[in-house]
């Protein structure tokens, strides 16, 4: 996923400027790592392949996402996509009954 972060340095948008800075790139890579670091310590079970290219793929989604949109707070980008990440892997467990 950072390959798939970094290909945004070479990307230009339609009047041909970056869409993302070097700066910006290496603040992108850096929430990733992070987050993927959080990911692989959390406990959670990274058994299969696919499993971790999908959790991988969410997180670098959700990080790219926010950087469209201005942030560029490492600390809030790694964890909105952990929370995305979250998100998307818990099951939706039906309301309990009293």
């Amino acid at each position: 996923m950072r390959t798939f972060i970094r290909a945004f340095e070479t990307e230009t948008n339609a009047d041909g400027r970056a869409v993302f800075d070097p700066e910006t790139i290496s603040i992108l890579v850096a929430a990733f790592d992070d987050a993927w670091q959080s990911v692989k310590t959390s406990g959670i079970n990274l058994s299969s392949e696919n499993q971790i290219e999908l959790m991988r793929t969410v997180l670098a989604r959700r990080i790219l996402e926010l950087a469209v949109t201005g942030e560029r707070d490492p600390n809030r980008l790694r964890e909105e996509a952990l929370l995305d990440l979250a998100k998307s892997i818990r099951p939706n467990s039906p309301p309990q009954s009293k």
